[in-house]
């Protein structure tokens, strides 16, 4: 028996913007941007057509910046609670980086080692070896959503077990099953954490593929919107959750049994190799919905217009109306494949100076299928029915494979060992090899996430003024239009 362990941390800091008591309240009254001017908070249902000034909307400020409790929404209310209160003297009239706390983060690492030798008898011997290797990795900051943390996994697991008989002086056997499982597997410190405890419902959390706390920032625009802020974080505060699941787990079986005949001047071996390889892969992406919000919904005194101190993006959140958001709906990949050989070889010595090598190899590597049909390809030549277009994506069938298969892999070797003088040999060979489908390091993620699809929010038909949030929409419905969902019977054309 072997052990061996490791165990590391190094230092770890977070500096980041947090709400202050009176903002998560809906208090903006002492809300400054980084120039010392005031963010004014205006009300987006005070939105209307500007009398004063045709073609243009107006809205009116809240009444001392402040937002009246009535007009937060639950949610919301439920989601700043997750952000921790400031313990830091922020910079600047905007306070930012006022919240500041240390860790660790820790790596620990074990090597667990053990072999077994069984004499049986004087024809059998048996022998057997476990080995596992546990690998760790996360922080000693605890934090459920803010700047929430990785926690990362990485278990490898390795056994076998070996049978060598001796049937006659000239006789051997050896049998071999082994078997290995290598796995990543990286997960939120929110693992679990049920969305629907901050007030979401059931048309959204029934399609929630992984219980975790959402994505959710708070940003001054919207990544992707075109408006940015030059000099500055795009983001007012610190981001509530955000890392995703991702499992790799990945298993191979082995069986090999090799006889050995030794006749005269021929070294003969003949035997089998069977291998059963699963690979699996999952990433949950937004599987619990991910939701931007910005200062959009917040500005004025026209909608229209962005200034440095109109609206602020923890405004828009109190009154739940993001900017733009998503959720995922991804399945993981069940990819396996099987690998059968037959071989023999015989060593030659035609004299004591000579050695002849013959061996021929026959394999065979089924195609990678995927359990529940998962996977596909595309055809270029089938008509797409939608665009009457060459060219379509086709889903295989459960347990189908990518292409046909190839039972034709012979592989014939040749070697030649010549000693042509007491201190000098020469050497020859030659074969024919055939490589696996995807490669030498063939791993699950070589084919992607599987069918995904991302539903992206719609909290109801266009409002038609400008800047406005749909008309009674908020994220207590985020995907109003309804959630699909991946299909077998989807070629994703449009």
């Amino acid at each position: 028996f072997d052990y061996e362990g490791t165990r590391q941390g190094s230092p770890q800091q977070i500096l980041d913007t947090v709400p202050t008591a009176q903002q998560r309240t809906g208090d903006f009254s002492q809300t400054f941007n980084r120039l010392g001017q005031l963010d004014v908070i205006y009300d987006p249902t005070t939105t209307r057509a500007d009398t004063n000034n045709p073609g243009h909307s107006v809205r009116d400020a809240y009444p001392g910046n402040i937002i009246p409790a009535s007009s937060i929404n639950n949610i919301s209310k439920n989601v700043v609670a997750y952000y921790p209160l400031p313990n830091f003297p922020g910079q600047t009239a905007q306070l930012v980086n006022n919240y500041l706390t240390s860790g660790k983060s820790i790596t620990n690492t074990d090597n667990y080692f053990t072999r077994v030798d069984h004499y049986i008898n004087n024809s059998e011997r048996l022998f057997g070896r476990v080995g596992y290797a546990p690998y760790t990795s996360f922080s000693s900051i605890k934090n459920l959503a803010f700047e929430e943390q990785t926690i990362s996994s990485q278990p490898d697991t390795t056994a076998l077990i070996g049978l060598t008989s001796t049937f006659s002086p000239n006789w051997l056997g050896e049998f071999r099953l082994s078997y290995t499982r290598l796995q990543v597997n990286n997960y939120p410190e929110s693992q679990g954490f049920n969305p629907s405890t901050l007030g979401f419902g059931p048309a959204f959390t029934n399609y929630v593929g992984y219980n975790q706390f959402p994505a959710i920032s708070v940003q001054t625009y919207n990544a992707g919107s075109g408006l940015v802020v030059t000099g500055a974080s795009p983001n007012d505060f610190g981001m509530l959750g955000g890392p995703t699941r991702t499992l790799v787990p990945q298993d191979t079986w082995q069986g090999q049994y090799q006889f050995n005949w030794i006749r005269r001047r021929h070294n003969i071996k003949f035997g089998t190799d069977l291998q059963l390889v699963r690979m699996n892969a999952y990433n949950s992406q937004y599987a619990a919905g991910q939701f931007n919000f910005d200062r959009t919904y917040t500005q004025g005194p026209d909608p229209a217009n962005t200034t440095l101190n109109g609206g602020n993006g923890l405004a828009s959140l109190l009154l739940g109306v993001p900017v733009g958001g998503t959720i995922t709906i991804t399945n993981p990949l069940f990819l396996y494949y099987k690998y059968y050989s037959l071989f023999v070889q015989d060593d030659y010595r035609i004299t004591n100076r000579l050695t002849l090598n013959l061996g021929v190899r026959w394999e065979y590597q089924t195609p990678y299928a995927e359990k529940f049909g998962q996977i596909g390809y595309f055809d270029f030549k089938a008509i797409e029915p939608t665009t009457g277009q060459k060219g379509t994506f086709k889903e295989d069938a459960p347990g189908g494979y990518e292409e046909a298969p190839h039972k034709h892999n012979f592989s014939p070797r040749l070697g030649l060992a010549w000693q042509v003088a007491p201190k000098t040999v020469v050497r020859v060979g030659g074969g024919i090899f055939f490589t696996t489908y995807v490669g030498v390091n063939d791993a699950a993620t070589d084919f992607g996430n599987g069918g995904f699809i991302s539903n992206l929010l719609f909290l109801g038909p266009a409002n038609p003024l400008p800047n406005t949030p749909p008309v009674g929409g908020s994220w207590n419905n985020p995907f109003a239009g309804g959630i699909t969902t991946p299909s077998h019977t989807s070629d994703f054309v449009g």
